[in-house]
């Protein structure tokens, strides 16, 4: 079996450890206690996220030169997030591709570098958000990773968005390791990824945009921990949970369940607060979240947008 198959087991092990660890009978008497109201309001911030979401995404393809519908990409957006919230690393946000090529019929490259663009500044903003919580909760060595790792991501972006930086490295592999049949494929794959690639000051607002949205989910979350009578504060909160979601980016559970579980349980350990209400929100927040991306992508499924 494939290492890549087997590294989602470690994460589905470690939630059962700690689900039986907590006790089973304390997850279920925590849902007993649930305040229905909060949960509702959890669910309004659905459209607020969702709209931002695509707008964010609609603003950079209008950078890039793409002409599209809004609602097709808020219906390809919420089909996204759907696929990425059950893959592991969220590798299922990529299947935007496909939609933005069959709706603008451009190039693969080019639709690649726009739902890349995207998707590295919502990592980007979270790892902001994290890097924030890191450096007012903690003394440790977590601050110099979540830094480190947050410097390295954007002199990542910046290499990958300006050519004059990239291409003696391109060039290099061109003329020195690629083999002579798959030059012409390579050359005129990194002319379509970079005619229309945007520059880094135009990607700002967007980026703006994307810590507003993260923002929102997690005090979507923090609403969800409020249902469960989760008692930190807001701004605690803000900053700690997006630390906990970098954990479930590594591919070693599906839908983030076991590490998102543990990587709370020791966030919120100063906070004295049970063990099995941490666990029966961490559990049941996702849940809610497919479940209505579920429901949305029942009902986009039965509306027809003109593309």
């Amino acid at each position: 079996m494939k290492l890549k198959k087997l590294l989602p087991i470690i994460g589905i092990v470690l939630f059962i450890y700690i689900i039986i660890k907590v006790d089973p009978k304390k997850l279920f008497q925590t849902l007993l206690e649930l305040k229905l109201s909060l949960l509702f309001l959890s669910l309004l911030l659905f459209i607020p996220i969702s709209l931002i979401q695509t707008y964010k995404w609609k603003h950079i393809t209008k950078l890039q030169n793409l002409t599209t519908n809004f609602l097709f990409l808020l219906k390809s957006n919420i089909l996204a997030n759907f696929y990425g919230l059950i893959t592991p690393a969220r590798m299922g946000n990529f299947i935007k591709i496909e939609y933005l090529k069959e709706q603008t019929k451009a190039s693969t490259e080019k639709c690649s570098s726009n739902v890349v663009i995207d998707r590295f500044l919502d990592i980007l903003s979270v790892f902001t958000l994290a890097a924030i919580g890191s450096l007012v909760f903690f003394n440790t060595d977590l601050i110099l990773i979540l830094v480190i790792s947050l410097v390295l991501l954007m002199l990542l972006f910046i290499f990958l968005m300006k050519p004059k930086l990239n291409k003696p490295i391109f060039k290099f592999i061109y003329h020195k390791i690629l083999p002579e049949k798959l030059k012409e494929k390579a050359n005129h794959s990194f002319h379509a990824v970079y005619d229309h690639i945007p520059k880094i000051r135009t990607l700002i607002y967007p980026f703006f945009l994307s810590i507003l949205t993260w923002l929102l989910i997690v005090s979507q979350v923090y609403l969800v921990a409020l249902a469960f009578s989760i008692s930190i504060p807001y701004f605690s909160f803000i900053f700690l949970f997006p630390i906990s979601t970098i954990v479930t980016l590594l591919p070693i559970s599906i839908a983030g369940f076991g590490t998102r579980e543990a990587s709370l349980l020791y966030l919120f350990q100063s906070f004295n607060i049970l063990p099995e209400r941490i666990v029966s929100m961490s559990i049941f927040s996702p849940i809610i979240t497919i479940s209505t991306y579920l429901i949305l992508v029942g009902i986009f499924s039965l509306i027809k947008i003109k593309k």
